[in-house]
């Protein structure tokens, strides 16, 4: 007998404890539920902003590129370059906007003392080209702060 009203279970208090449970167990898978889609749509958007970011990122390389290996940068390189980037205001800040600038400027430069021939712009040129040699590397150290799809929260 004394082993039997050990085993003795009240089912009533049981369930009225499950019962009990349940609501705050919902509510907590429900949040861990929603803490998951939040992180998971965090990372969709870098992962998008990414993407758009690249191109950009692409579209400068190209131009560095084109004036490294030609020694010049045709229009047609200037107006690549402007499509390529345009979205930039609208992906990066200030001071992405204003290196953009400064390399249309310096490869536009290039192009008008190319195009007029003159010995005189000889010396120019060669610093304009020193200018773009290096800028691959600029380029990297400045976009790198924005191409992060490392976890942040």
């Amino acid at each position: 007998m004394i082993g039997h009203s050990f085993c003795t279970i009240d089912w009533e208090k049981v369930v009225r404890v499950f019962s009990a449970l349940l609501v705050p167990t919902i509510g907590v898978v429900t949040a861990y539920i929603a803490w998951q889609q939040h992180k998971t749509n965090s990372r969709q958007l870098r992962l998008a902003l990414f993407s758009r970011r690249l191109e950009v990122f692409n579209g400068a390389m190209k131009l560095i590129a084109a004036v490294i290996r030609n020694a010049n940068v045709q229009m047609n390189d200037l107006y690549d370059f402007l499509r390529d980037t345009r979205e930039h205001v609208f992906l990066f800040g200030s001071d992405i906007e204003q290196y953009l600038s400064e390399l249309y400027k310096e490869a536009a430069k290039l192009h008008s003392l190319v195009a007029a021939q003159q010995p005189a712009n000889a010396q120019q040129q060669t610093v304009v080209m020193m200018w773009f040699s290096g800028q691959s590397e600029v380029a990297r150290k400045k976009f790198a702060e924005y191409m992060s799809l490392g976890e942040r929260d």
